[in-house]
């Protein structure tokens, strides 16, 4: 059985996941702010990929234990993604990847 001080401690690959986290969000918000769509035809799958691989890192770097706020945590993030999107020209807003 665990003690409440060995529960605690963080893995390494959790703080790594969350750091990968990170730099894909900032990624994300990065190359969508181009002044064009980088894969036209596949621009929904890029972003089905990008927030499944996000989704995969938080769960790990929370090594599981807060699925809500994980799940809550993407979609505020893809909410944000689409709302930047709108604002910029060539840009548009579409609430594809909800489905």
């Amino acid at each position: 059985m665990l003690t409440k001080e060995e529960t605690r401690q963080v893995s390494p690959s959790s703080n790594w996941s969350l750091l990968c986290a990170g730099v894909l969000v900032m990624q994300i918000f990065a190359l969508g702010s181009l002044p064009f769509e980088l894969l036209e035809p596949g621009n929904t799958l890029v972003h089905c990929l990008a927030f499944s691989a996000l989704t995969l890192l938080l769960w790990i770097g929370t090594d599981g234990r807060r699925p809500q706020l994980v799940v809550a945590l993407v979609m505020g993030l893809a909410m944000l993604d689409e709302l930047r999107q709108a604002a910029l020209p060539p840009q548009r807003c579409s609430l594809e990847i909800w489905s």
